[in-house]
């Protein structure tokens, strides 16, 4: 083991373990790693919908692991990663944490409310107002544990005078650099809700609107930015060493497998997929499955699920799949508006179809002629918005 190696750090703090890893820089290998269970899991005080754990279980945890690597192997670490769950908050005291002298030194927290943690329903959910974020906001989100806290339980906020809050990773890169305001990546910012990936930035603006305590947001980074450098040693590890700003677990694992810049690239066109798709569903003559599309609901029934029925083991190929979600779109729009109810209106001659789906796919094609076998289908018609708008405007 040489002493000239220069050796990474990497932790992940998972829902129920805590894993470190030395990685030698130079050679990418795998110097040594270990394990431990947290067992951080405490009683919530709303019962069965809470997903709480105990951060200081979870630090001592990550002391035990750092103790168990070689002392020659601590000394060479010129850096440290963090990773682990996303999603989920918890809220502690910059000033504490900047006097810390190491992780044992305990510092007073919330309980880490877990990406799992189902306090905040669909009605209160509801209530909330519509993030700027490509994500939609869900149960178990950061932002949203918040919200309920504030408007349900502030004592838990207030009590304590919190004035930080953060993933459990963001807690932890605080602690190893005495940072009074935590930094964080914007992939565990992005899990928070809340956050504007294009303009990288929280939603102030809507949060403060609706009562929400802003200052206890976490400052924001590039993926890969420095948050920090080591306070002090560390279990043989040099202070003063960078620690990076927490990145997201999903991320890592898959950054930990990319062998080359573009691994996960592919070339195919949009053409290319549709042919391709379209192949291997012609294949499959029919279907079997039953598919029921509605993802996201119908505006006139929200709470409608999707949902599949009729899988076996010999029908789960992908065109056999891709079938029946495209013949289960069709289905789904002739109960809106049916071969008989376009009949009894009199009127309706023929149907326009228009659009990419139907354009490039002939088992939609398909389909729609089968469902509405008893009335005339023109194809080739091009959708376009702005021609429509148009066509208003009276001289």
């Amino acid at each position: 083991m040489s002493e000239k190696q220069p050796y990474a750090l990497g932790i992940d703090i998972g829902t129920t373990s805590v894993k470190v890893s030395v990685l030698d820089i130079v050679s990418h290998e795998t110097v040594c790693s270990t394990s431990l269970k947290s067992a951080a899991e405490t009683v919530s005080d709303v019962g069965h919908l809470g997903f709480e754990q105990d951060p200081n279980k979870i630090l001592q945890a990550l002391s035990e692991c750092i103790s168990k690597i070689p002392a020659g192997a601590k000394k060479q670490v010129v850096g440290i990663g963090v990773t682990g769950q996303m999603h989920g908050i918890m809220l502690w005291k910059g000033e504490e944490v900047t006097e810390a002298t190491d992780l044992d030194t305990k510092v007073i927290t919330s309980p880490l409310y877990t990406w799992m943690d189902q306090r905040c329903s669909p009605e209160f959910l509801a209530t909330l107002p519509a993030p700027s974020s490509h994500l939609h906001l869900a149960t178990g989100h950061g932002c949203a544990t918040l919200f309920w806290l504030t408007r349900h339980k502030r004592e838990v906020i207030t009590d304590q005078g919190y004035n930080c809050s953060g993933s459990v990773m963001d807690y932890v890169v605080a602690r190893l650099c005495g940072l009074k305001k935590p930094i964080t990546s914007v992939q565990v910012a992005a899990s928070m809700g809340y956050f504007d990936t294009v303009q990288s930035s929280w939603n102030t603006d809507i949060l403060s609107e609706n009562g929400f305590p802003t200052n206890l947001l976490a400052e924001v980074v590039p993926a890969g930015e420095v948050a920090g450098q080591l306070q002090h040693r560390w279990l043989d590890i040099q202070p003063h060493i960078p620690v990076y700003a927490a990145l997201g677990d999903v991320q890592c694992a898959f950054l930990s497998i990319l062998q080359e810049p573009d691994d996960a690239g592919f070339a195919l066109s949009e053409a290319d997929l549709w042919v391709k798709l379209n192949d291997m569903a012609l294949k499959s003559e029919s279907c079997s499955l039953s598919i029921t599309p509605t993802l996201y609901g119908e505006r006139h029934l929200p709470s409608l699920k999707a949902s599949i029925t009729g899988i076996t083991s010999s029908n789960t190929s992908l065109g056999e799949v891709y079938r029946g979600l495209c013949d289960s779109i069709i289905d789904n729009l002739h109960t809106l508006m049916s071969t008989q109810f376009l009949t009894e209106l009199g009127r309706v001659k023929r149907i326009l179809a228009s659009g990419s789906v139907i354009t490039n796919n002939p088992i939609v094609r398909s389909r729609l002629e089968h469902v509405y076998k008893a009335i005339p289908i023109l194809y080739g018609q091009a959708g376009d918005s702005a021609i429509g708008a148009a066509k208003i405007v009276k001289h």
